[in-house]
């Protein structure tokens, strides 16, 4: 069964290769590669451009401007037409199985349930590693030693689960699933105008369309996800979340889920650490002042307050490394 791979890259130079080699590495081989250069400023697009010069499985499409990846992601999925899709980004890489463990399980899962109309989401390892280049600028130490961590997925990935803290053990992680393309046409495909966070949109809109999201508890990690620094800014970053965090608050399966707790959860933890990461404190201000602006639990104000200190920490750091 052939399977169409869909990558988005933007200045991923120092990455692309590795990325592109663990797809072309697989061990089921009825596969083709497409990239989307979102209009790079670097020699992101004459690397693929001379794979693709030496292994015809591989095609790129390049974009004069940067559009940002939900664009990118709604181009790949047009061009891709009716394929079974995977997802690989520009600055991860798989595990050589990883088509043919998601490819049997999933097929299996088609046939217990009569229809392949779903996503099948699988294990992946998620590294951070300090002295990882495309962390560049930051104060590292805000995200820890390095460390790795098995992501694995629930069975049912559920608008309840995105909506809880538990989301951060396990996020929509596009680059280990495995599904048909008619499933991102039928609920809208991505949102062009999210720069970020459009895999969270969509896997919202999944369930919100009845297409199920089921997690794959694969033997093996399917993919390894590098943590790496957003390509956009503390401020955009927080604008999208919230966006997308508060769009579907009208709907009747968030008539029970706590949208401002949420929202305020995913402010001051990862929105607020990228925040410090890109040194951008006037904006980790902003942030805590919004939190603190609400009536908040005894949690919820221990987190504020030891969110407070971080910043105080990162900016004498930022501060003596300068002098």
């Amino acid at each position: 069964m052939h399977v169409t791979v869909c990558m988005p890259a933007f200045n991923s130079e120092r990455t692309i290769a590795s990325s592109v080699s663990s797809v072309l590495a697989q061990t089921h081989c009825d596969t083709s590669l497409l990239v989307y250069d979102d209009g790079s400023t670097d020699s992101t697009a004459s690397l693929v451009s001379e794979i693709a010069r030496a292994d015809r499985r591989v095609s790129i499409i390049r974009s004069s401007t940067n559009r940002g990846r939900g664009y990118a992601r709604r181009a790949l999925l047009e061009e891709a037409a009716k394929s079974l899709i995977a997802w690989q980004d520009s600055d991860d890489i798989w595990h050589p199985d990883k088509l043919r463990s998601q490819l049997r399980a999933y097929l299996r899962r088609a046939s217990d349930m009569g229809s392949g109309a779903f996503v099948l989401l699988s294990t992946l390892t998620r590294v951070f590693r300090p002295h990882n280049t495309a962390v560049s600028r930051p104060d590292r130490s805000i995200l820890g030693k390095a460390w790795a961590k098995a992501l694995i997925p629930p069975r049912q990935f559920d608008i309840e689960h995105i909506y809880s803290t538990r989301f951060a053990e396990c996020p929509f992680q596009l680059q280990a699933t495995l599904a048909p393309a008619t499933v991102y046409h039928r609920c809208g495909s991505f949102d062009s105008a999210l720069k970020w966070a459009e895999d969270m949109d969509l896997a919202i809109r999944l369930n919100l369309c009845g297409i199920p999201i089921l997690g794959h508890r694969s033997r093996i990690p399917v993919a390894t996800y590098f943590v790496n620094e957003p390509s956009v800014s503390a401020r955009e970053l927080h604008d999208n979340i919230t966006h997308i965090v508060t769009r579907y608050r009208h709907r009747r399966a968030l008539r029970n889920v706590d949208v401002d707790g949420n929202l305020f959860w995913r402010r001051m933890n990862y929105i607020f650490k990228m925040a410090l990461v890109k040194q951008d404190y006037d904006f980790a201000k902003e942030l805590l002042a919004i939190a603190a602006s609400g009536r908040l639990s005894r949690q919820q104000r221990e987190l504020v307050q030891s969110n407070a200190g971080l910043l105080q920490k990162s900016f004498a750091r930022t501060r003596d490394r300068v002098r």
